[in-house]
């Protein structure tokens, strides 16, 4: 039974874009001839890593969505492995179910804009009132007023 799986693999920038292609032409084909299919090919452009892996800065990401047998995934692995020019690689199990469902989400998402709020001054009645100072003695007589009347 075939399974769709989601292959991204980094090259290092300091390959050619005539390497890159013949690099992930390389790839394509070992996929092609293990009875791979390949559903989606993405080229994701340079982006500076996370942290430097063996010296290494900068990488091309590529992208392969491809459907395969389970079986063959281990000898996937293998092979970017030892394939010269791979710098790391990850592959993951995608379910149709959740590809669905995430199609959807796009298709439905809307972005608006919020237009900039202007700041409106308060009018004189909505301004808090200030506040004015007490001295200490009629506050000494606030608080014993207080505590003179009745609680209910």
């Amino acid at each position: 039974m075939t399974q769709n799986y989601e292959l991204l693999y980094i090259i290092p920038n300091r390959y050619s874009e005539m390497e890159i292609k013949s690099i992930t032409e390389k790839i394509d084909k070992w996929l092609v001839q293990k009875g791979c299919q390949v559903l989606k090919n993405e080229n994701l452009g340079e982006k500076r890593l996370a942290y430097p892996i063996k010296q290494v800065r900068n990488g091309h990401y590529i992208l392969r969505e491809f459907a395969a047998e389970k079986e063959i995934i281990h000898e996937i692995n293998q092979f970017l492995i030892l394939t010269e020019g791979v710098l790391r690689h990850l592959i993951i199990k995608i379910e149709p179910v959740k590809i669905a469902k995430v199609k959807k989400i796009r298709a439905k998402r809307v972005v608006k804009e919020i237009p900039p709020q202007k700041e409106e001054k308060p009018t004189q009645e909505e301004r808090p009132e200030k506040k004015t100072k007490i001295s200490l003695e009629n506050l000494d007589q606030k608080l014993d007023e207080i505590l003179q009347e009745k609680i209910i």
